[in-house]
């Protein structure tokens, strides 16, 4: 629930020119369809889904899928990564996806570094999602970031030193995703990728950028 708050707060605080005619928390005992009837005689234009991190097998996920079947493709439908799920393709026909887009924190179409991983590390690059590549760079900017540190630190100052290591404008590391470096706490380069579903003749296989 705090990882779909947060994002919900953001949300309002960056639209500019746009109104929320209706929200939502869609309960368990909610019908997909009545949830979508209120927010079209509200005026609804456009759908956002903000659900929370969940399980594979979570009723959580049945109940959003549910919502991008019932709108059968009328309203631009707007997803933060968790609806980033594989068995859209097998549950719902093109016309359904046909106005799906989803913002992820990177998506591997950006990717352009193909010094650093091989296809024998990694195997088929379409696997390549955010959480491994974010993963991989975090990684690196941990071990580049110790390799700078004085030999001898006690823990507490070692993370210390690590973090003003890395918040240091002469810090930054190339990886999967690009350059890192950072302002602060934050990452300096905004690497956000808006994807949409890739389909070839009425069959959806991935996902490729928006356009």
């Amino acid at each position: 629930k705090k990882f779909s708050d947060s994002m919900t707060v953001a949300l309002k605080g960056n639209i500019q020119g746009i109104s929320i005619v209706e929200e939502s928390n869609f309960e368990p005992n909610g019908h997909a369809i009545d949830e979508l009837k209120r927010a079209q005689k509200a005026g609804a234009q456009a759908i956002v889904l903000i659900p929370d991190a969940y399980t594979s097998d979570a009723p959580e996920r049945d109940r959003l899928l549910s919502i991008i079947g019932a709108n059968n493709g009328k309203l631009p439908i707007i997803g933060n990564e968790i609806v980033n799920d594989q068995t859209l393709f097998t549950r719902f026909t093109d016309r359904q996806l046909q106005k799906l887009v989803i913002s992820l924190p990177w998506h591997s179409s950006s990717y352009q570094n193909n010094t650093i991983v091989a296809p024998n590390f990694w195997g088929n690059k379409a696997q390549l999602d955010h959480r491994i590549a974010m993963t991989y760079d975090a990684t690196q900017v941990v071990i580049q970031a110790l390799d700078r540190l004085p030999i001898g630190r006690k823990p507490i100052e070692a993370r210390q030193e690590i973090q003003k290591i890395i918040s240091s404008s002469t810090f930054n590391i190339s990886g999967l995703t690009g350059e890192v470096s950072f302002v602060g706490s934050d990452r300096s380069q905004s690497i956000n990728s808006l994807v949409r579903p890739k389909c070839i003749d009425r069959k959806c296989v991935g996902f490729e950028p928006a356009r």
